[in-house]
């Protein structure tokens, strides 16, 4: 039941992640921060949204791993799966697109808020976190300094060398950057969610299985 419970977690985190992300970019009031840099990565190099999103998880991750974050399989998931489901849902449009700056908004906050729900879903197993998360945790570890402002910092830097790169930009980014910490930060306290919990390695699973 324990690993039936985790699959479900991850996949519904993984899933609604994807969802999050094509909501926002389908708003037309401004990528969030991440998908800048992922659409300045897609034109500077010519890769999908999906595959630019895996670069960067790939590199993010590396980052906070050398900061003294856990390498799970929960990180390897959410490195590849969100990026390939990104490109399946966008195929699909199922997600309607709105030109209308006031809907534009509200899709732009309600996918802040999936994302939130996304991030709590794949961090409750405690099977490593996703490369961004993992980021703003180690570096939440390192400082003591809260969620919320750690993850604008990080938010601003994307859009910054996102826009660099030919990454476009709006008042959703905005919003997107100043108020999601901040929201994940509830979601935390709502779920009443420790973002200090010691996330399984992988190497440790593989000790536990005497695979090494």
């Amino acid at each position: 039941m324990k690993n039936i419970k985790t699959i479900i977690y991850l996949t519904l985190g993984y899933v609604l992640t994807a969802v999050a992300v094509v909501v926002m970019v389908n708003s037309n009031a401004g990528l969030s921060p991440w998908d800048v840099l992922h659409q300045g990565l897609s034109k500077t190099i010519g890769m999908t949204m999906g595959q630019a999103s895996m670069l960067v998880g790939v590199i993010v991750i590396a980052v906070s791993i050398s900061l003294g974050e856990n390498l799970g399989w929960g990180t390897i998931g959410n490195i590849f799966v969100p990026g390939i489901l990104i490109d399946v849902i966008d195929s699909m449009n199922i997600i309607p697109i709105t030109h209308d700056l006031f809907l534009g908004v509200v899709m732009t906050v309600l996918g802040l808020v999936i994302m939130a729900l996304a991030t709590v879903s794949y961090l409750i197993p405690a099977m490593g976190c996703g490369p961004r998360d993992g980021l703003m945790i180690a570096l939440h570890k390192k400082t003591g300094k809260s969620i919320g402002m750690l993850r604008a910092i990080m938010e601003i830097c994307a859009v910054v060398v996102g826009y660099l790169l030919g990454g476009t930009f709006g008042i959703g980014t905005i919003i997107s950057a100043f108020c999601f910490g901040y929201l994940l930060e509830i979601v935390f306290k709502i779920f009443k969610f420790d973002p200090n919990v010691e996330h399984k390695m992988i190497f440790s699973n593989f000790k536990k299985n005497k695979v090494v």
